[in-house]
């Protein structure tokens, strides 16, 4: 997925992707958006301000003092387009990468057997994440088990029940489940999925595909599966249009 503006980083992603088969998909630029117009339309939510905070506050703690930049919608409504594109078309299964990954090769070795573990009932599937994929023995007993001890014991602090509802259960050697992250760089959809994900953004009530998939998957409204090892990540050397002009 990219936007026309763009188009300078096609050469790269066919450097990058090169030997695969995929669709370059044109995503919405902030730069033809009118967000109070939207707003007036009904498109977007009128409380989607106050949305973006408490959704960050929720999954984060994070406090966000900045107004609502228009290419987060604009990022939003591309997902969104996306997903219409696969909920009219006949493939179940599509793996959506933004036009700034690049493959963490080392770990490409382990794809062909976490693919082969995710159970038939994914609808979302992590390739590439941020937050709460801290997976090592120390992380693991920090986030998740002595979490789920202390609510069990009744200890539920805001910081108890944010990680219970986003850092991901064990599922198998190379699976987590329902983990809710940053990051939708690079994350398959079935189309199942899509369709109740493009009902939650209608009007447009989160600002970032991001915070739609962590709202969906703590609320169980989606069933999603994490990858042990990134296959994907962001290339630091692209600087993100979402904060540009």
């Amino acid at each position: 997925m990219t936007i026309e503006r763009n188009v300078s980083r096609l050469e790269t992603i066919k450097k990058v992707l090169n030997g695969l088969n995929y669709e370059v998909f044109l995503g919405v630029d902030g730069a033809t958006l009118d967000l109070k117009k939207m707003i007036g339309l009904g498109e977007v939510s009128p409380d989607i301000e106050e949305i973006y905070k408490q959704t960050n506050m929720d999954y984060m703690n994070m406090v966000s003092t900045k107004p609502i930049h228009i290419n987060q919608i604009a990022c939003a409504l591309s997902h969104i387009k996306i997903y219409e594109y696969i909920s009219n078309n006949t493939d179940d299964k599509v793996l959506i990468l933004e036009d700034d990954v690049i493959p963490v090769e080392e770990n490409l070795q382990y794809l062909a057997e976490t693919l082969n573990q995710a159970p038939k009932n994914w609808e979302v599937l992590y390739l590439g994440h941020v937050i709460n994929n801290n997976f090592s023995l120390f992380g693991k007993i920090k986030y998740y088990y002595l979490t789920h001890f202390l609510y069990k014991i009744g200890i539920k602090t805001k910081a108890v029940v944010r990680k219970k509802k986003t850092y991901p259960a064990p599922f198998s050697s190379l699976l987590k489940k329902q983990g809710a992250h940053i990051g939708t760089h690079a994350y398959a959809v079935r189309c199942n999925a899509v369709k109740k994900l493009i009902k939650l953004q209608t009007p447009l009530a989160q600002v970032a595909p991001d915070l739609l998939l962590m709202d969906a998957i703590a609320k169980n409204i989606v069933t999603s599966y994490t990858s042990k090892y990134i296959f994907f990540k962001q290339n630091d050397k692209i600087h993100s249009s979402i904060w540009g002009k």
